[in-house]
């Protein structure tokens, strides 16, 4: 694309890619996205609903009231070469991950930021306290105001900006916002308070790489994961196990009761083994033995202020056999398999575990 002319992008997705230094055209984004990854020359005007991206070099460029300002491919660098406008209205969107990178825009010209609200999209991690970027840079300067505001996904971590003649920098500071703040039951309380107890003593992430995952927990999941802290789980799950465990022992307890005849006989025959074939006939308890046995059962535990509610459910089979050892002794073996599957009812979305 090359020479003078107007190149809507109206919607859906557009990719560039190639070189188009020598078009000097108008580039008009509008309810469309625009990513960038050669050359595009001319200028450019992202409207409202319309999103400018990419890894390329652009032209002068203009991001109105509504419109998107997202450098990189995920995390990377677009250069403009010529002037950065952002108008009231406009957003510069900008990734970062805790390693230190983070989006960037290079401007050849100038940059005015006119009040923009900047979006910083925060990757999942371990991370720390501090950790800066530099997420705009102008060799011919900032003009006009700051950009009006600021936000991030993060929970615990809030995005600070500084400037200096040339350049945007974007820090990530510890805000006020304890980890009690969000629990939501007494035990999640005590827990989330020995954490930020912890915090306070202000020790080396690198040595506690729990710590900075818990800082970088965005503000969708930080909530579900407070709430996993006191480990409630481990004490549902036992109290299911040893309810199970009995599917087992009553089995066990049913044969042997059925091969001494200490109970009425099941409802069809143990099989016993005689020369002329496989007979059903009334167990007598003086012959090797086949049996098995099905099981299953619901059950729930509800919920109170302190620990939430479980629901479980398992089912299985067992077999085994058995054969007598003198006139009251049988020796015999089993096994099976079962399937048990609990939903612990989090305060915030339920949690499910199947045993096998």
């Amino acid at each position: 694309m090359s020479g003078p002319g107007t190149f809507n992008v109206l919607s859906g997705n557009v990719i560039q890619t190639g070189d188009s230094s020598g078009f000097t055209g108008n580039t008009n984004v509008a309810r469309g996205n625009l990513f960038v990854n050669g050359t595009l020359g001319g200028t450019i005007a992202v409207q409202d609903s319309g999103l400018l991206s990419g890894t390329g070099t652009v032209g002068s460029t203009s991001i109105n009231d509504g419109g998107l300002l997202a450098p990189g491919n995920s995390i990377g660098t677009l250069q403009v070469n010529g002037n950065l406008s952002f108008n009231q209205g406009s957003t510069y969107q900008v990734e970062v991950d805790p390693a230190g990178s983070s989006d960037r825009t290079l401007v050849s010209g100038n940059a005015t930021l006119g009040g923009a609200h900047v979006d910083v999209i925060a990757s999942a991690g371990s991370w720390r306290i501090g950790t800066a970027y530099t997420i705009l840079t102008a060799a011919g300067g900032l003009n006009g105001s700051e950009f009006a505001v600021v936000t991030s996904n993060l929970q615990f971590l809030d995005p600070v900006l500084t400037y200096d003649p040339s350049n945007v920098m974007l820090i990530l500071r510890r805000n006020d916002i304890d980890f009690a703040e969000i629990a939501k039951t007494p035990n999640q309380r005590r827990a989330a308070k020995s954490i930020d107890d912890f915090i306070a003593l202000d020790p080396n992430p690198d040595d506690y790489p729990l710590i900075g995952k818990l800082l970088g927990l965005d503000k969708a999941t930080a909530p579900l994961t407070i709430a996993q802290l006191p480990g409630e789980i481990h004490a549902s799950l036992k109290s299911a196990l040893l309810d199970d465990s009995h599917f087992i022992r009553d089995a066990a307890n049913n044969r042997l009761r059925a091969a001494f005849e200490a109970v009425a006989a099941p409802s069809f025959p143990v099989l016993a083994y005689g020369p002329d074939g496989v007979e059903p006939q009334a167990g007598t308890g003086d012959r090797f033995a086949v049996w098995g046995q099905g099981f299953g059962s619901w059950a729930n535990w509800n919920s109170n202020d302190q620990v939430p509610g479980l629901d479980r459910s398992v089912g299985g089979f067992l077999i085994g056999g058995d054969v007598p050892f003198g006139e009251s002794v049988r020796v015999g073996a089993l096994a099976g398999y079962s399937r048990t599957s609990t939903n612990l009812a989090w305060v915030l979305q339920p949690m499910s575990i199947i045993i096998i």
